[in-house]
């Protein structure tokens, strides 16, 4: 698994005073909002596919769902291991029928 290099803090803070200067609104929310760790994902087809897994459900849920896809492919989450996998099978593993659609789309052009 490939992981996206960190921005540092330094990074970041100059990031959000950037756009704190260039727009009221964002100026209003760097206040507002404390500076927070960044969080780094896997690139790729397993990145993305990741953050379709875990929209709108808690991270303990959005864990089991993983490892249950994950091993349920085989242990790898391919474009191949997607597509040779219906829309029933994926949606064994815990994801609902949309978020299978969204996977097996991605896969299709991944």
């Amino acid at each position: 698994m490939i992981l996206a290099p960190a921005p540092t803090e330094a990074e970041v803070a100059g990031a959000r005073a950037a756009l704190a200067a260039a727009d009221p609104l964002m100026a209003k929310a760097h206040a507002a909002v404390p500076p927070c760790a960044w969080r780094v994902r896997p690139r790729g087809f397993v990145g993305l596919t990741t953050m379709v897994v875990e929209q709108q459900v808690s991270v303990a849920a959005a864990a089991a769902i993983w490892r249950r896809f994950e091993e349920g492919l085989g242990g790898a989450v391919t474009p191949a291991a997607v597509l040779a996998a219906d829309e029933t099978a994926l949606r064994s593993f815990g994801l609902s029928g949309q978020k299978a659609r969204y996977v097996r789309a991605i896969a299709e052009v991944g």
